[in-house]
């Protein structure tokens, strides 16, 4: 649960801006969620094989 107290308008106007995005990209098969560009990469690597 994000805690509002204790964040800005501006900080709360834009994550609500990236919810409605996600949710309409959510409704199109074409278009990926797009990961957050916080400098972080959380990813799990490199897809190395795929499997059937």
């Amino acid at each position: 649960m994000i805690d509002t107290d204790r964040r800005s308008p501006e900080a709360l106007e834009e994550q609500a801006e990236r919810v409605e995005e996600d949710a309409d990209a959510m409704d199109r098969p074409d278009r990926a969620i797009p990961l957050p560009q916080d400098g972080e990469d959380e990813g799990v690597g490199p897809i190395t094989t795929l499997v059937p």
